[in-house]
């Protein structure tokens, strides 16, 4: 059988009785139903459960109506949220507008009806969030898109703000890249991105956001990087994992085995800028500097 975790956010004991036996009456899946009376008890222990979908009633003794949907999607990320309702079509459609995936009616409870909401709601926010990763991802390398780099760059900013949380910002760019493209082809240069962003993902730090944000061009956001010394010694790091000898292989099918080089530039927010602006055009600055001496040396 099936396994699912389900939270249920209901604070009548009835409710609780009624659902959990209807679902323990399926015959496909088996559900492991935990329930909640108030908001503040369900955050202190949805991370520690980690449900496939939480159903939750609107009225609770420290939150009534709408107001509890936006506050329990605060603390249940990424998991999917069955409403509970009376008979009001108009909250039941609104529940939906403010981001549920679906709503059952307390009148019209029957085991089938649950069990399929509850499936078709973790499979539809599945797909939902595949769709979402996708449209923030880079078609090429998989790497995070400009988009979603402006979006990670400015909450490492806000919190920087609050919490004086230092971080670095890095920018890499190939260097004579034109030329392989030229020589070479298109297909080569994009495969030569595609080797280059692996070897990124394969030597990431877990905290670290990589993107690529131009032709050849890649960027990544830093924690915990408070300091000059520190970002030398992490980007004296990438280069020795990056730049080198690709292997892969010609349109013509024929091997070829291509030196590539790169320029970086880095910056720490709180030392070598205050804003974002200033962070961004300081690194890629230095960058600029470090790709004019290596043409000059």
């Amino acid at each position: 059988m099936n396994r699912f975790v389900v939270c249920l956010l209901e604070d009548c004991l009835e409710d609780q009785y009624l659902l959990k036996s209807k679902l323990s009456n399926s015959q496909k899946h088996l559900f492991r139903v935990q329930c909640f009376t108030t908001i503040a008890s369900l955050a202190n222990s949805i991370n520690l459960l980690e449900p496939d979908v939480l159903v939750a009633d609107l009225n609770l003794p420290d939150s009534q109506g709408l107001d509890t949907l936006i506050k329990i999607k605060g603390i249940a990320k990424n998991i999917p949220i069955v409403v509970l309702t009376g008979s009001d079509e108009d909250i039941a459609i609104k529940v939906i507008q403010l981001g549920a995936q679906d709503y059952l009616r307390k009148d019209e409870l029957s085991t089938e009806l649950i069990t399929r909401t509850l499936l078709f709601s973790r499979e539809r926010h599945l797909l939902q969030a595949a769709l979402e990763e996708q449209a923030i991802r880079d078609k090429l390398t998989q790497l995070y898109n400009r988009e979603a780099f402006d979006e990670q760059f400015a909450n490492k900013y806000e919190n920087y703000v609050r919490y004086q949380q230092k971080f670095a910002l890095i920018f890499i760019d190939l260097d004579n890249f034109k030329p392989i493209n030229d020589e070479y082809g298109h297909t080569v240069g994009d495969r030569i991105l595609q080797l280059v962003a692996a070897r990124l993902r394969m030597f990431n730090r877990v905290t670290d956001t990589i993107a690529r944000i131009g032709g050849d061009e890649f960027v990544i956001l830093a924690p915990n990087i408070d300091n000059h010394d520190d970002l030398t010694l992490f980007i004296n790091a990438k280069k020795q994992k990056l730049c080198g000898v690709y292997a892969l292989e010609s349109a013509k099918g024929t091997l070829l085995e291509l030196k590539v080089s790169m320029s970086f530039g880095g910056a720490v927010m709180g030392i070598d800028g205050e804003d974002k602006k200033t962070l961004f055009d300081k690194a890629d600055s230095k960058m600029y500097i470090a790709k004019r001496d290596e043409k000059s040396s």
